[in-house]
């Protein structure tokens, strides 16, 4: 601070003005034009001339400062003193490693510091006070850095442990500004999509590949704002965000944005991706149709296929075999299965499909029925939205009504706001009614529903005639599990294929597919 008793020895005539901000969020605002208009007036006030104006908006404690290091280049480059005019201390610097490169050039007389708010003048005749006041305001600068680094790591861990996400949320869901404050939902676009490749996946016949392409197909792209690759989809696999746990540094906490796909999916995926690596090299080109398809009704252990070669001893011709077998065992667990020829399973398999197999007799008929409840659902359908409608067209007339009556005098406002509200509130669900009622699919559900039941009736010789790829998709599709206890396949079927199941059992066809039909068009 300059002594009032003594005038400084000053000697520069000309001046930059430098004018900071931190960030590319205040760059327009007030804060850069206030500065350079408080640095012009004190110039002109003091008769100086300025040379060039720096507005700079960079961090002053991050980074090397490239336009902090232009400025002063400019000033070497010129002759004489130069007077650097900032508003205060804090925007010239915020550090002490600014002082160790201004420090030489201020005692050669190159520069002097002009802090207006602060009423100091720095130069190569200051006093010790004027010295030790610039470098106390450079000490308060950063520690007041320091003190909101702390202050935002603090609040930062509270908002973790409130359930927030304090970043970019990955593909599915949003980031977006509600009620002025910021948060995250599920995107309705790009969410369904996420949990169709997990279910997928957990199929075991879906490559992170393929999903890659599903995913570039769509439009999706990843917070990154790059196209899907096999490596992303992984990460993509391997985030429990998803499932409502997000992973900070290790430590999982359960965020407030729910849930995409269900816990226990999200583990199945992570079985069957750490299952292909658990996989012997030497079978990895070969293709087996219960490959990780059946368990072990004792240990859980997966049933593992593999080949042997057999010489008939009469002709000497070799035959090749598949045999499955208890993988638990080579790690020494208990349990009562046996070796079995692949057949075995194959012909348990067929027995369950054939009995799933709509007759021919009947399958006319039954689509016949099912298109039927269709047509009679659409009808339903059909006269729920005219009624909802008619009512909607009903509340913009009575909305016209009230707002008349209040605008006459005849009825209090508090009354009509209510009937307004209620009103609203009452437009708001049957607009949601309808918009949750998809016109027209009775056409497409009758052709889903027509597919489904040819395919029951095709299923034994679909599933004979298949590859082992495609039976793995069918044993996927029908089964919910393919359990081997000692030497025999027991089945459980998905819903609704077990329906049918049970209803051909008992020969109550009309039952099962009524059953069938209430599934799916859920």
């Amino acid at each position: 601070m300059t002594n009032n008793n003594q005038t400084p020895k000053l000697t520069a005539t000309k001046a930059v003005i430098l004018a900071r901000v931190s960030s590319k969020e205040q760059e327009d605002g007030y804060s850069l034009a206030a500065q350079e208009n408080n640095a012009q007036a004190y110039c002109a006030n003091r008769g100086y001339q300025v040379l060039k104006v720096f507005s700079i908006v960079e961090s002053s404690t991050k980074g090397n400062r490239k336009k902090f290091h232009e400025m002063l280049n400019y000033i070497n480059e010129q002759a004489g003193c130069i007077a650097i005019v900032s508003d205060t201390v804090d925007r010239f610097q915020r550090t002490f490693k600014e002082t160790l490169e201004v420090d030489p050039m201020i005692k050669a007389g190159k520069v002097e510091l002009h802090f207006i708010k602060n009423g100091l003048v720095v130069h190569k005749n200051s006093s010790a006070s004027d010295t030790t006041m610039w470098r106390m305001c450079v000490l308060m600068a950063e520690n007041y850095v320091l003190s909101l680094s702390e202050n935002t790591k603090r609040g930062l861990k509270q908002k973790i442990m409130n359930g927030e996400w304090p970043s970019k949320a990955p593909v599915g869901y949003l980031n977006v500004t509600q009620n002025g404050r910021k948060t995250i939902i599920q995107d309705p676009q790009a969410a369904p999509l996420v949990k169709k490749f997990f279910e997928d996946y957990s199929t075991g016949n879906y490559s992170m590949e393929q999903a890659a392409r599903d995913f570039k197909k769509a439009g999706l792209i990843s917070c990154k704002g790059v196209a899907f690759n096999a490596a992303s989809m992984q990460r993509t696999l391997e985030n429990s965000f998803y499932c409502g746990i997000m992973n900070v540094k290790g430590t999982l906490i359960p965020h407030r944005y729910g849930a995409i796909i269900s816990k226990q999916l999200f583990d199945k995926c992570q079985q069957v991706r750490e299952g292909y690596h658990k996989q012997p090299l030497r079978y990895d080109k070969l293709s087996f149709t219960f490959k990780r398809m059946i368990k072990c009704a004792d240990c859980d252990s997966y049933i593992s296929s593999y080949h042997r070669c057999k010489t008939n001893k009469t002709d000497g011709k070799k035959h090749h075999y598949i045999y499955l077998r208890c993988a638990g065992k080579a790690n020494h667990k208990q349990c009562s299965c046996g070796e079995i020829r692949e057949e075995v399973a194959t012909k348990a398999v067929m027995e369950t499909l054939k009995a799933i197999q709509v007759p021919p007799a009947l399958l006319k008929g039954v689509l016949a029925q099912l298109v039927g409840k269709l047509n009679t659902q659409e009808q339903a359908e059909n006269a729920v939205r005219a009624n909802a409608q008619r009512r909607l067209g009903q509340i913009a007339k009575e909305k016209e009504v009230w707002v008349q009556k209040e605008a006459s005098g005849l009825i209090p406002s508090e009354t009509v706001n209510a009937k307004l509200q209620a009103l609203a509130e009452e437009e708001k669900n049957l607009q949601d009614k309808l918009s949750g009622q998809k016109k027209g699919t009775s056409n497409r559900t009758a052709w889903t529903l027509a597919r489904a039941v040819n395919l029951l009736s095709r299923l034994p010789e679909l599933f004979k005639g298949s590859q082992s790829g495609q039976k793995r998709k069918i044993l996927n599709l029908i089964f919910a599990n393919l359990l081997m206890k000692g030497k025999s396949i027991e089945i459980i079927m998905k819903k609704p294929f077990s329906f049918v199941a049970e209803g051909s059992k008992y020969c109550v066809w009309g039952t099962a597919f009524n059953e069938f039909y209430n599934f799916l068009i859920r």
